[in-house]
């Protein structure tokens, strides 16, 4: 599921959404806007986890480090999910809500520990490699898909705190239905823009590394 490079964005429990990859300045620098994310602020909203190591680089070892295009492709999705919000706005599908509905009760009867925000990004991303099979670029669909799913669990998640299993474990199951329900959308929404976006962040890292340099991360 990886996209080599670019800053990462990871989930705060859930080890699948480790993907690796740079911190590169720039991502410091300009921001990523997303006021739903519950990411790292000074990183542009985005989540850092699964990350070994990281060094800051200057002068040509930062510039080939930016001159990499796939390595915004993660920090673009991101960026890209809240732009296209305001298009993408299906409601989720009764099938799938409903499902939720005979699921929760289920797991929570069982006794099993449910955390909305630990849990629903881990849900929804289970879709993406069909999502993305027969993509022309499969690691780009891939960030768009996680982007969103983020970014709808971020929303549906975000109230639920001090809340009973069945509350975190419905609201979990509603951000992953959501996210799928506007899943077409936001990835053909994302992929009109998205080279330019590449462009911009490649640009700001260029920029980044004769000044301060651009931090990247398990050597990517």
């Amino acid at each position: 599921m990886r996209n080599q490079g670019a800053p990462v964005i990871s989930y705060l429990h859930r080890p699948q959404f480790g993907l690796a990859a740079a911190v590169v300045a720039s991502a410091l620098v300009i921001g990523v806007t997303s006021s739903a994310s519950a990411g790292i602020p000074e990183c542009g909203n985005l989540r850092l986890e699964d990350v070994a190591n990281c060094d800051l680089r200057a002068d040509a070892e930062c510039m080939a480090g930016c001159d990499r295009l796939g390595v915004y492709e993660v920090a673009c999705a991101t960026r890209l999910e809240t732009v296209c919000r305001s298009e993408c706005t299906l409601s989720a599908t009764p099938t799938c809500t409903d499902s939720c509905t005979v699921m929760c009760q289920a797991e929570c009867d069982a006794g099993v520990s449910i955390t909305c925000q630990h849990n629903c990004f881990g849900e929804c991303t289970g879709v993406c490699v069909d999502q993305c099979a027969g993509a022309a670029n499969p690691s780009q669909c891939q960030a768009s898909c996680e982007a969103t799913c983020d970014g709808e669990c971020d929303i549906q998640c975000a109230p639920v705190v001090d809340e009973s299993c069945y509350v975190h474990c419905i609201e979990c199951c509603d951000g992953s239905c959501g996210a799928q329900a506007n899943m077409d959308c936001q990835v053909s929404c994302q992929e009109v823009q998205f080279e330019d976006c590449e462009h911009e962040f490649q640009a700001d890292c260029s920029a980044s590394c004769s000044v301060d340099g651009a931090l990247f991360c398990d050597d990517e």
